[in-house]
């Protein structure tokens, strides 16, 4: 059988690394708003209690840091579908995230030991349940992050309930059922939503299959004419922009029809793939593109090849050929190719049909001198 070591068109998923990436990507899109409500609620506070008056000066600083750093978040560029880009990225939503947090968290225990500003404190605490509500969902895919996210929230506000001198046990004991109950949350969210993920692995994967499927052959396992189309325009426009040569090889089988008629279509087939396993076993290169492009006919493009490169690799093809007979049902059979090497020359080739045309008159030309043999122009 034909070896895939140079099959360009698998494209199978690495399912970690997909719920990865794809984890990263939510989390920047469900929380680029940043905690620009944040200042919102410390301005609300100081207003409740006229905080403003005293600490206007703490209150601008406060809110001016979180807005500050909300914007910063906002600016800071999406992350590109690599793995240094994302986790890049990571740690800087982390650092602003856990910072904000930081700096909200402050401010509410602040209140919470000051009795004088209760309907300010009563604000932030409030503030602070309905941030872990959104924090629970919002930062479900990474649940220990979000659990850090819960504790740095509400934990100090918590243990003031408990242990300052205008203590408030049973609200403690409230609040603390309250951060309990939302890493539960967060941790049943993120089951939820890796099942979710993992849906669209098998989806994604699916999808995966049937591309491949759709650029096989299934005979011979090789790459099939239109993924051959596909990787000449690719290879065609490359040459263009950048001169880089690359040759393209046609093989025709001989007297394949006679194969046939002779010894039936399951031989045949036979035959094809034995070729199939030749081509692809003298084609090392990671670079080297091996296709059936028709019935018995073979394509090979070769990037970074020139002239006579394509053709020390096609002496040896057609050694192989001749030295390595196809043996099927007690017979052993030697199938040969005429063969027809053109290589990229953008004063000749204004297309890829143009370039092929050439392969193909090569290929012609191998026929007309007696098969068995390779032509290039």
């Amino acid at each position: 059988m034909p070896n895939e070591k140079n099959a360009q068109w698998q494209l199978e998923i690495d399912d970690e690394s997909f719920i990865w990436k794809r984890s990263a990507l939510d989390l920047y899109r469900w929380s680029r708003s940043g905690a620009s409500h944040f200042g919102l609620m410390i301005l609300i506070s100081a207003m409740s209690d006229e905080l403003y008056r005293s600490y206007g000066l703490l209150i601008a600083i406060l809110v001016g840091s979180i807005v500050s750093i909300a914007a910063i978040r906002i600016r800071v560029e999406k992350p590109k579908h690599n793995i240094a880009s994302i986790s890049q990225w990571m740690k800087l939503h982390w650092i602003f995230t856990f910072l904000n947090l930081a700096i909200f968290s402050s401010y509410t225990t602040w209140l919470m030991l000051s009795p004088e500003y209760g309907n300010a404190a009563i604000i932030m605490l409030v503030s602070s349940i309905a941030c872990c509500i959104t924090g629970s969902r919002i930062y479900c895919m990474f649940p220990r992050h979000g659990i850090a996210c819960i504790l740095i929230l509400m934990l100090p506000s918590n243990l003031v309930l408990y242990a300052a001198e205008t203590s408030n046990i049973p609200l403690g004991f409230i609040v603390s059922l309250v951060i309990f109950y939302y890493i539960v949350v967060t941790n049943a969210a993120f089951r939820d939503y890796r099942v979710q993920l993992e849906k669209e692995v098998i989806l994604e994967s699916a999808k995966s299959d049937l591309r491949v499927l759709s650029l096989k052959d299934e005979l011979t396992s090789l790459a099939n004419r239109r993924h051959y189309n596909a990787i000449i325009n690719q290879a065609f426009s490359v040459a263009e922009r950048s001169g880089e040569t690359f040759s393209l090889v046609l093989l025709d089988l001989d007297y394949f029809k006679k194969i046939n008629d002779n010894y039936g279509h399951a031989v045949g087939d036979a035959c094809l793939v034995h070729v199939a396993g030749i081509l692809s076993s003298c084609c090392m290169r990671e670079s080297d593109f091996v296709a059936r492009i028709g019935g018995e006919e073979f394509a090979l493009i070769l990037h970074n090849t020139c002239t006579e490169e394509a053709k020390v690799l096609v002496i040896r093809i057609l050694q192989e050929l001749n030295n390595l007979p196809v043996l099927t049902n007690g017979q052993s059979i030697t199938v040969t190719g005429s063969f027809g090497i053109a290589t990229f020359d953008s004063s000749k080739d204004s297309s890829p049909d143009d370039l092929y045309g050439r392969a193909d008159e090569m290929t012609y030309a191998a026929k007309q001198e007696g098969r068995n043999r390779v032509k290039s122009d």
